[in-house]
């Protein structure tokens, strides 16, 4: 299998738990993303690096330091992914994709092009990816009320809508705001599919932790508990 299919058969996989997310742990896709990432993952760090060290620059985004606190990060994130709280949960596979999205851009940018560049052949023989199911029932959808940022968020990770906390009277602050009011009109449309319900669910989401940061949260207690910790160096 070549790089690209692989890892857009990550970022599949990832989304699908996002989606599926609101109805529970989904433990068999989580465990097989994790599995096929090891292996991925492994391949690259025992034979792929160390090709690409002999050209690596020693720091920035291309260095070898770089990629390796992704896989760390990826790696904390996945242990998390089938978390039983929904908001340590949905937090972890929000950043499980936004990790993957930036290792294949860092991965692209930099260590292909120069594995290309040293005549090295990118031969991955890998497990396939289970992705996971969505329930046919209908998320909730219906109005939340929430006294904090952990309670807004929360709701919003089990499929309700909740209304936010007060935001900052900013101009990016009001377009992120009415970004995520349009997205819970779009979540409680009945008319809308399944589907398109649960990406406006989590377009709300992101929206909402948007606005939390710009409201002074980024330091608070209970997000600095849902941030993962990675090494500094290597493995």
């Amino acid at each position: 299998m070549a790089w690209r299919p692989r890892h857009d058969a990550f970022a599949e996989a990832s989304r699908a738990l996002r989606l599926a997310s609101p109805q529970g742990p989904a433990f068999e896709a989580v465990a097989s993303l994790g599995q096929a990432l090891e292996v991925h993952a492994t391949y690259e760090e025992g034979v792929l690096w160390p090709r690409y060290a002999e050209v690596a620059p020693p720091d920035g985004p291309g260095s070898l330091r770089a990629l390796h606190r992704d896989h760390a990060l990826l790696r904390g994130h996945l242990a998390r992914a089938a978390d039983p709280d929904p908001l340590r949960r949905a937090w972890a596979l929000a950043r499980l994709e936004g990790v993957l999205e930036h290792h294949d851009l860092r991965e692209g940018t930099h260590v292909l092009p120069a594995l290309e560049a040293l005549g090295v052949q990118v031969d991955l023989s890998e497990p396939p990816v289970q992705l996971a199911s969505i329930a046919p029932a209908p998320l909730d959808g219906s109005p939340a009320s929430s006294s904090d940022w952990p309670a807004a968020l929360t709701h919003l990770a089990t499929g309700r809508c909740p209304r936010l906390p007060d935001v900052p009277d900013l101009p990016k602050a009001r377009r992120a705001h009415e970004a995520y009011e349009a997205a819970l009109i779009e979540v409680g449309d009945p008319t809308r599919t399944l589907l398109a319900r649960r990406e406006a669910l989590l377009t709300a989401f992101d929206r909402a932790l948007e606005l939390a940061w710009m409201s002074g949260q980024a330091k608070a207690p209970w997000l600095r508990r849902l941030r993962v910790s990675v090494p500094t160096t290597p493995r």
